[in-house]
């Protein structure tokens, strides 16, 4: 996380910068549920976000900050516009990525919620008559 943001402050294109920040941004909110909730790091995206993705993004962010400033033909400056697009790309699927570990807390909410209702109800019946009083 703190390697995206020192990165970010070397870009001087301030679109790309403020992608970087971004992504930078999102990782520190996976990171925390991943501190909060560890089971979601068995999640597939968030296996391939760790195994594969997190690296290659960073290599992608730290060439663009090298090659911002060399002289570059043609070719080269089509790579950086492509590498501007990828950066926005990367941020997007890690949103997608904290997305799908925020939903499956919510799954997770949802089944424990609708478990322990059932098991109260059978444990205890008179609690479903007081909720039909209410």
């Amino acid at each position: 996380v703190n390697e995206f943001s020192s990165l970010a402050m070397k870009i001087e294109n301030s679109d790309v910068a403020q992608e970087v920040h971004g992504i930078a941004e999102v990782l520190e909110r996976i990171f925390k549920n991943y501190a909060q909730d560890p089971k979601d790091l068995h999640l597939g995206v968030s296996r391939s976000f760790l195994e594969t993705n997190l690296l290659r993004s960073m290599r992608i962010v730290e060439t663009y900050v090298n090659l911002q400033n060399s002289p570059l033909d043609e070719a080269g400056q089509a790579t950086m516009q492509e590498a501007e697009e990828a950066i926005t790309q990367i941020k997007n699927g890690f949103e997608a990525v904290l997305t799908e570990c925020i939903q499956d807390n919510v799954r997770q909410l949802n089944m424990d919620s609708h478990v322990l209702t059932k098991m109260l109800e059978v444990k205890f019946p008179q609690i479903v008559k007081e909720k039909e009083k209410k």
